[in-house]
């Protein structure tokens, strides 16, 4: 995992809730912030929402968005206060606590893929003739097995491509054979290419069709 020090990440899961807001003071600031969404953090954790912020220092709480934000989650009363960069979890019971370091690629995605538009996933299967995927796109549900198939590059790797900002799939090879990252599926949380290796989807680059234009050919990545 990279590390950086700028970087506050708050995670956050409240499943009564649609929607979650951060209101916040960064580094001492005097004034509060508009309330800013939290972004959906399935990809890491279940249910979970995150905020994450260039800063030292935080003072918030979170919010519904509802009508003069009556529903909040602070700490009894008071709001929640970072003095530290890292990755934080708000507890129940009114507590925030910190779980580790922020993490640079994650924080470094968020803000650098806020205008891209498409998912690429490249796969490597040298036993199947072909390759199949089910999948759920922005959190909506699956796709029916086998699901659709995958084209297959001259390297003889498996390429996908879908308009989306989050995917959760599972592959196959059109019969019984799956690679479901262990029934728990894999999942991404920005758009981008990357290449499913060892358990994980890695991020490689901007995908091709946000970089190129959308009907450019996916190309080929190397298994690094």
């Amino acid at each position: 995992m990279a590390v950086s020090e700028g970087w506050i990440e708050v995670f956050y899961s409240n499943t009564s809730w649609k929607r979650a807001y951060v209101v916040y003071k960064k580094n001492g600031a005097k004034d509060w912030s508009e309330p800013e969404a939290m972004m959906d953090a399935e990809h890491i954790r279940h249910t979970f929402r995150v905020f994450r912020i260039q800063a030292s220092k935080l003072e918030f709480y979170v919010t519904n968005g509802g009508k003069k934000f009556e529903k909040r989650e602070d700490c009894w009363g008071q709001n929640f206060r970072v003095e530290h960069s890292g990755r934080y979890v708000v507890q129940n019971g009114g507590a925030v606590m910190r779980v580790g370091d922020a993490d640079l690629l994650e924080c470094e995605l968020a803000r650098s893929t806020t205008t891209e538009q498409y998912i690429e996933v490249l796969f490597n299967a040298d036993l199947w003739s072909k390759c199949y995927m089910v999948y759920g796109k922005n959190n909506e549900p699956f796709t029916d097995a086998p699901g659709s198939e995958m084209d297959r590059l001259a390297n003889g790797q498996f390429s996908f491509r879908i308009e989306a900002k989050r995917l959760a799939f599972a592959l196959n090879d059109g019969g019984d054979v799956w690679d479901n990252n262990g029934e728990n599926n894999y999942k991404i949380g920005y758009p981008g290419k990357y290449l499913v290796r060892d358990g994980k989807p890695h991020y490689i680059s901007p995908s091709d069709a946000d970089t190129k234009g959308v009907f450019s050919p996916i190309s080929p990545v190397s298994n690094f």
